[in-house]
């Protein structure tokens, strides 16, 4: 795994976003809505799935989707503040961060691109399988193996064609 760039006290917490369900969405403030769009999308491959933009075309909101993650970035500022800030969760539960748990095939490749993009990592002590990501703009992601999903062999199972028969 990639070397991180310094220890932590650990005190955040992850959150497994994906279980919250596609419809849900977090919100990340950001100085630069483009900028920030850009890394996560050149960094971890987000997929942009809406844009907001002022009468005068300046875009101040993007949604995102990370597999089955989505979020949206926003101007500091924005009006819309009912969406949940990871900040303001983490404050509520008492943690210094919060981290969005991300799965990945290569997570090394991920943390060595997103540190080469200007991010710090993190591990909880060596010999942890977890990298905290904290990007350039404030936002913490737990970068983790994806497993893969068992393949199950169903060649052996009978077939109950009696009760097909009886349907008829």
């Amino acid at each position: 795994m990639t070397r991180a760039t310094r220890e932590a006290s650990w005190n955040g917490m992850l959150i497994d976003w994906e279980r919250a369900g596609p419809e849900r969405r977090f919100e990340v403030r950001v100085p630069n809505v483009l900028q920030a769009g850009n890394f996560y999308r050149d960094v971890f491959g987000a997929e942009e799935t809406f844009r907001q933009e002022t009468d005068n075309g300046k875009v101040f909101r993007l949604g995102f989707a990370i597999g089955r993650i989505g979020f949206a970035i926003s101007s500091e500022g924005d009006i819309e503040q009912e969406r949940p800030l990871l900040s303001s969760i983490a404050e509520e539960l008492g943690s210094a961060f919060l981290a969005v748990i991300l799965r990945l095939e290569d997570p090394d490749r991920i943390a060595r691109a997103a540190q080469q993009a200007g991010s710090g990592l993190t591990r909880a002590h060596e010999l942890d399988l977890i990298t905290v990501v904290t990007d350039p703009f404030g936002g913490y992601w737990a970068l983790v193996k994806r497993e893969p999903v068992p393949v199950v062999n169903l060649s052996g199972l009978a077939v109950d064609r009696e009760s097909d028969d009886d349907r008829r």
